[in-house]
């Protein structure tokens, strides 16, 4: 399609015509060279003179046929090139435009009816038009910086479209110039980027409520490739170093130990070797204890490409065990060198275990359950009712939570011996 002078007239719609060289000049040339032809008066010229004038202007005549013929050749290729360039540019997904040094439309491909307007009808118009507010003074500035260093561009800004809303492109600049380099056009070319840019603020919000909830963890959360280099960290724990160290690409050893090489009981290379999970409690520092995984991150071939070193403080809860385990031994040494016999069941009346006294008194330690007692023999004292698996103190005890004290019993030890001992029992909350 070619530009008519009805075009011309109209200010916001005109031709998409292909921006190739006018071959105007050359048949401008050709009449120049056709006036400065000078025919002089035959009369005065002498015989030879006439015939060499013949040649010389026959010449002439081969040379404009030429150049006529040159003329009609570049109109074809024109107009072959012409209707060969609407067809790509026509079925390209890119959208392709031309425009001058200032950025005025004056050349806009088929594809731009994604945007919804007629490509005619972008002639004319600047391509700052369309820009986005938020977007143009940071377009401006790429378009300006262009035009001055002529290096193709790429930059990402809202479109705006026919109806009112935008959609993201990614538009790449060139400079067509001349056979002396300078600079005569400006070739766009744009694809709507705008699925990608809504997958991207997707990304982008899901990855930043990820950071938020391990910003709250209290452990030490790293993520660190092959090379011991942090490729996250939440900071915390362990990994709360000082802010001019919350470099991330340095290495994790450095970093979150100040060693000049990989920590003595890093597991990392194992990990990543096998592929499977570590874990441990180890004590890194005099007096602090930590629970230390190491998990692989497969990559979707199967490699271990990175791995998750999860660190937590647990030298409080390392401190209570130690404390309940020094409760516990002295409470067994108190349980052992009581004189009266003692018996722990559970909270079924399984007999656990007894102190030496008790099973001193009994002759033996039966560990049995209720349904079981009536491996013991007694008899109340005085009045020698007999005690029955059901009416044990134990037994009354665990059926109703009820507690049993100063109940005078005579026993029948597993050696036979008879003894008269007090009965009581309790159930600990």
């Amino acid at each position: 399609m070619r530009n008519t002078d009805d075009n011309k007239d109209r200010p916001g719609c005109g031709s998409s015509t292909t921006p190739f060289f006018d071959p105007k000049q050359l048949r401008e040339q050709t009449e120049q060279k056709a006036k400065a032809i000078h025919l002089p008066n035959p009369d005065a010229m002498t015989r030879e003179e006439i015939q060499q004038r013949f040649y010389e202007l026959h010449v002439q005549r081969i040379e404009v046929e030429m150049q006529n013929q040159q003329l009609q050749s570049r109109l074809e290729e024109r107009d072959e090139i012409d209707a060969l360039f609407g067809i790509v540019t026509g079925n390209m997904l890119d959208m392709v435009a031309l425009t001058d040094m200032e950025g005025n439309f004056t050349f806009a491909g088929k594809s731009h009816e994604i945007l919804g307007y007629e490509p005619g009808c972008l002639i004319g118009k600047n391509v700052m038009d369309f820009v986005h507010p938020e977007d143009l003074p940071h377009i401006r500035e790429e378009f300006g910086e262009f035009v001055s260093s002529r290096h193709p561009r790429t930059v990402e800004y809202r479109n705006r479209c026919r109806d009112g809303t935008y959609l993201w492109l990614e538009t790449v600049g060139k400079m067509l110039e001349d056979k002396e380099g300078h600079p005569q056009k400006i070739v766009f070319s744009s694809r709507n980027v705008t699925g990608r840019k809504l997958a991207e603020d997707a990304l982008r919000f899901s990855e930043q409520r990820f950071q938020k909830m391990l910003s709250l963890i209290p452990d030490m959360i790293s993520i660190n490739d092959r090379n011991m280099n942090i490729v996250y960290s939440n900071w915390n724990g362990l990994g709360a170093v000082s802010d001019e160290k919350r470099i991330l690409q340095t290495k994790c050893y450095k970093t979150y130990r100040g060693f000049d090489d990989i920590c003595p009981e890093c597991q990392a290379k194992t990990v990543l070797e096998t592929r499977e999970s570590f874990q441990k409690e180890v004590e890194l520092f005099k007096g602090r204890w930590f629970d230390v995984r190491v998990i692989p991150l497969l990559d979707e071939s199967g490699a271990a490409a990175l791995f998750v070193e999860w660190v937590r403080d647990i030298t409080n809860r390392k401190q209570a065990e130690q404390d309940l385990r020094k409760r516990e031994s002295l409470l067994q040494r108190i349980f052992d060198i009581l004189p009266i016999g003692l018996w722990f069941a559970d909270k079924n009346g399984r007999l656990l275990r007894g102190n030496p006294a008790g099973v001193a008194i009994w002759g033996t330690e039966p560990l049995v359950d209720p349904s079981e007692y009536g491996v013991f023999k007694a008899r109340r004292y005085p009045s020698g009712e007999e005690i029955t698996p059901d009416t044990w103190a134990l037994a009354r005890t665990v059926c109703n939570g009820s507690t049993i004290s100063d109940e005078l019993l005579e026993i029948e030890a597993f050696d036979g011996r008879k003894k008269i001992h007090p009965g009581n029992a309790g159930m600990d909350s």
